[in-house]
């Protein structure tokens, strides 16, 4: 397995000090810590073993410490206190946060677009997402709403947008028929992609919209029974 120390080889030898090294240590743990987290290789509710994780990826315990706080801050880890870090969990109310900001940042951004930009994005979307694309259905999925988002032009809005996006993976790895979710929606994306090209960005939000209250629907109804109030 790839581990930090592999990752930072180069930048350990041009380093302009060991603070600057620490910190790049720590961003290489949580790249590979997220990166395990997102191909399912780690369950909502586990709890993260701190000495286990430093011994396995060969560094210290601080430096794991240091990738829990920044995965913590996108939302998948929750850190409780005297208990320890766990992956998130999601229950209803949070999947609902999750959602609402995606109405928000995409239909808004959809709306926002002008007649050429919405064919623009169109055919982007259709590139991503189309059947001759080499990305996966989860990876399509992903692409999707985050072409939206960068349509908008802030850089804030999408680094939002994919700490989302990343929260929302993590929640549907939990989801039992996720694939099948996936390929429920995909072509919903290529008929928004064509909306966008052939008609107006204020239709193709409002076919967003009503994609994203059914996704929430889907996806909240096969939440254990105790997670959905």
């Amino acid at each position: 397995m790839t581990t930090p120390g592999n990752i930072l080889d180069d930048q350990t030898h041009t380093s302009s000090g060991e603070k600057q090294h620490d910190v790049s240590v720590a961003d290489a743990t949580a790249t590979v810590l997220r990166r395990e987290i997102l191909a399912g290789k780690h369950y909502s509710g586990e709890q993260l073993r701190e000495t286990q994780l430093a011994a396995r990826l060969q560094v210290s315990r601080n430096t794991i410490r240091q990738a829990y706080r920044k995965l913590e801050s996108e939302g998948l880890l929750t850190h409780i206190p005297h208990h320890g870090v766990f992956i998130a969990s999601f229950d209803k109310e949070r999947i609902r946060e999750l959602y609402a900001f995606r109405h928000v940042a995409e239909c808004g951004t959809l709306r926002s677009l002008s007649k050429s930009q919405a064919k623009l994005l169109g055919k982007e979307i259709l590139s991503l997402c189309g059947s001759q694309s080499s990305l996966n259905l989860p990876e399509r999925n992903n692409a999707f709403h985050l072409a939206i988002v960068r349509a908008s032009g802030s850089p804030d809005l999408l680094a939002t947008a994919e700490s989302i996006q990343a929260q929302l993976r993590l929640c549907f790895l939990s989801y039992p028929q996720s694939i099948e979710l996936h390929a429920r929606y995909a072509d919903r994306h290529i008929s928004i992609a064509k909306v966008l090209i052939e008609d107006t960005p204020h239709h193709a939000a409002d076919l967003l919209s009503a994609y994203l209250n059914e996704s929430f629907d889907a996806v909240t109804a096969a939440l254990p029974p105790a997670t959905r109030s």
